[in-house]
C-alpha cells in the first residue's frame, strides 16, 4: 500500500516539523507576547501519518507490548455496510496491516508521534510560564479528526465510529473555577469560534453557524 507502516525516524529531533513549530511559536511569544493581544496558531503534523517518530519517543514504545485493540478479528461481517466490511477485509491503504505483527509495529509508532508532539506542546506551554503569559493567554489544544488504529481491524480516519470522529478539545482558561473537569455535553468545531470571540470580548462576526459554549466550560455539568 501507499501509506508506510512505520519506522524510526532517520532525522535528528531538532530537525522535525514538530520541532521547527515549536521553536517558532517560542521566538513568536518571546518577540510579541507582552506587546500586544495575540492569537497564535501552532499547528503540528504528528501524530498524523507518516508514523516516522524521532528516536528518542520510538524508545519510549516497544512493539511486543503492543496490544490489539479488543474489537481486533472479532467483527460479524456480515452485520456491517459493504464499505466497512472491504476496509476489514483487505485495507486497500495498508494492506500490510492485516498482519498482526505490522499492526502492532503501527501502533507502537503513533503512540511515539503522540509523545512527540506532547513534548513539543509542553515546550510552547512552559514558555508561557516562563514569559509571564501563562496567567493572560487562553490554550486551546484540538485536531481535526482521531484514527482507528485498528478498532474492528480498521485504519485512519472516514468511518463514523468514536476513534475516528472523536477528537480532543481542551481548554484552558486562566481563572476557570471549573479547572480539571469533563463536559460530557458534545460540541462542534463550529463552535469554537465563537467559543473564543465571547470568552475575549470580542463580537462575533455575522454568519457564523456555531453558537458559544463557553456556558458548558464554566458549568461542565449542565
Amino acid at each position: 500500500g501507499y501509506t508506510l507502516v512505520g519506522r524510526v525516524s532517520g532525522l535528528a529531533e531538532k530537525d522535525h516539523f514538530e520541532s521547527f513549530v515549536a521553536r517558532e511559536s517560542i521566538r513568536f511569544l518571546k518577540n510579541f507576547g507582552k506587546k500586544q493581544p495575540f492569537l497564535l496558531v501552532t499547528s503540528f503534523l504528528k501524530p498524523h501519518d507518516p508514523f516516522t517518530p524521532a528516536e528518542r519517543f520510538a524508545n519510549m514504545f516497544r512493539v511486543p507490548d503492543m496490544k490489539l485493540p479488543d474489537t481486533w478479528g472479532k467483527v460479524d461481517l456480515s452485520t456491517v455496510p459493504r464499505l466497512i466490511r472491504q476496509h476489514i477485509e483487505y485495507n486497500w491503504a495498508t494492506p500490510e496491516l492485516r498482519d498482526p505483527e505490522l499492526a502492532r509495529r503501527r501502533i507502537a509508532r503513533y503512540y511515539a508521534n503522540l509523545a512527540q508532539t506532547d513534548d513539543c506542546v509542553g515546550q510552547v506551554l512552559q514558555a508561557l510560564k516562563e514569559l509571564g503569559l501563562e496567567d493572560d493567554t487562553i490554550v486551546l489544544y484540538t485536531a481535526d479528526h482521531g484514527d482507528m488504529l485498528g478498532s474492528h481491524g480498521l485504519w485512519q480516519k472516514s468511518f463514523f465510529y468514536e476513534p475516528s470522529v472523536g477528537v480532543p478539545l481542551l481548554f484552558r482558561v486562566p481563572g476557570l473555577t471549573a479547572a480539571n473537569s469533563r463536559c460530557e455535553t458534545p460540541v462542534s468545531h463550529v463552535q469554537v469560534l465563537p467559543t473564543l470571540t465571547e470568552w475575549c470580548g470580542i463580537p462575533t462576526p455575522d454568519g457564523i453557524d456555531g453558537t458559544s459554549f463557553v456556558a458548558s466550560l464554566r458549568e461542565p455539568a449542565r
